[in-house]
């Protein structure tokens, strides 16, 4: 007994409709899948601004050296401390005459306002010969200013005592001219009467005339007398004014002296402070010109090179000719900093700032166009500080294409490529 088995015919279209809708929704995929478009290049860190060379003005010597070569710095790190002793003792002079000018202004207020003067133990301690001879100097000119005006007062006093006695004998003599006119009277009358004789009468007539001209000589003197009161009173008030006059005079000098010698003080103030010389960027130490303790600095000496790291991290990248046309300033670019892992670090994100006008050409005649661009951060993180040298990858975005256009875009080639040589 034999078995027979009948074969069932194979089902293609368990496979061929599964394939071909797979195919169907790769296309679809492909047609709306976008990937991004980009042109890679290859760049370095650069500074940002121009190598500061520091230089001292004044120079001095080496007190303390408080960075080396390679160390990253900020702006106002102190980078070395300088001493300069002849500023030094130009710094003490200059306070110590302050002080001296300052004693004589003291000095010339006291006079101006007749107020006693009064120094401080600052004055006294640091100043103190000068300050006994403004002491002197005040107690003289004070007592010189009192004799003066005792002087003045006593001569005003004896022009008014003359006046008083020029008005007293005034008032006397015409008491007396009035008894005489009356005894003329009487004389007139006995005249007349021939009582009297002719010349008893001229003499008493005599006496009259002789009183009238005494009345007229007092009476000459008096606005004399007052005159001389004006003239005194005038010099008593000029002794306080010239005194005054002198000493304001003085006064305005010796603020001048002292405005004068502040500025000079204070430009000394900024040399001393000077004296601790300062990073003026944030940056990296390139070089230092002076490594040795107690090392003379002259003036004017370059002391170290600062390669500045600003608020702002610059690249400057290569790429080929033939990308040109699809860069573009203020385009995004991905950086990839080589000195620092990918993986755990990732990626900075910045913009084209600038684009050479021109291809240029290496050693190898290569052309390319240089781009510089400007990062959004300083950095991954405040512990990973980027330097200028550090090679950097870049990605700058030029578009976006879908899978499709990849796909086909090797056979369109080769149709082109085909049809050309046809």
């Amino acid at each position: 007994m034999k078995l027979h088995y009948q074969e069932e015919p194979w089902n293609y279209r368990l496979v061929i409709y599964p394939m071909m809708a797979f195919v169907v929704i790769f296309f679809v995929w492909a047609a709306f899948a976008e990937i991004d478009e980009v042109v890679k290049g290859e760049g370095r860190v650069i500074p940002s601004g121009q190598t500061k060379i520091l230089q001292h003005f004044e120079g001095g010597i080496i007190t303390n050296i408080l960075i080396n070569e390679g160390d990253g710095v900020k702006k106002g790190d102190v980078l070395y401390t300088l001493k300069n002793d002849y500023f030094m003792a130009d710094l003490k002079s200059q306070e110590l005459e302050i002080m001296a000018l300052q004693a004589r202004e003291m000095r010339l207020e006291a006079l101006i306002e007749n107020k006693s003067l009064i120094f401080t133990k600052e004055f006294i301690q640091n100043i103190n010969a000068i300050v006994k001879s403004e002491q002197q100097t005040f107690e003289e000119e004070n007592a010189n200013h009192k004799r003066q005006l005792g002087i003045a007062q006593d001569q005003l006093r004896q022009k008014a005592l003359k006046l008083d006695e020029l008005k007293t004998k005034l008032k006397n003599l015409e008491i007396e001219m009035q008894l005489v006119n009356e005894n003329m009277q009487i004389q007139d009358a006995m005249l007349k009467k021939n009582v009297v004789s002719r010349k008893n009468y001229l003499v008493e007539l005599s006496k009259k005339q002789t009183l009238v001209t005494e009345i007229q000589n007092v009476r000459s003197l008096i606005p004399i007398a007052e005159e001389e009161i004006k003239e005194s009173e005038k010099k008593l008030k000029s002794v306080n004014s010239e005194m005054l006059s002198k000493n304001l005079k003085q006064l305005s000098e010796v603020r001048l002296n002292i405005r004068q010698i502040q500025e000079k003080h204070k430009a000394s103030l900024d040399r001393d402070l000077r004296k601790d010389i300062i990073s003026p960027v944030n940056g990296v130490v390139n070089k230092l010109y002076f490594n040795t303790i107690d090392g003379i600095i002259k003036p004017g000496d370059n002391i170290a090179e600062i390669t500045p790291i600003e608020d702002k991290l610059v690249i400057e990248a290569k790429i080929k000719t033939s990308d040109r046309a699809q860069i573009w300033s203020n385009q995004k670019v991905s950086i990839e900093i080589t000195a620092y892992d990918f993986s755990k670090y990732g990626l900075l994100e910045g913009r084209i700032v600038s684009i050479s006008p021109d291809s240029t050409e290496d050693k190898l005649g290569n052309r390319y166009y240089i781009l510089k661009i400007k990062a959004d951060k300083l950095g991954f993180d405040e512990n990973s500080q980027i330097l200028p040298g550090m090679v950097a990858n870049i990605n700058i975005l030029t578009g976006k294409k879908s899978v499709l256009r990849y796909l086909i875009k090797p056979l369109k080639d080769i149709a082109q490529n085909s049809f050309k040589e046809i």
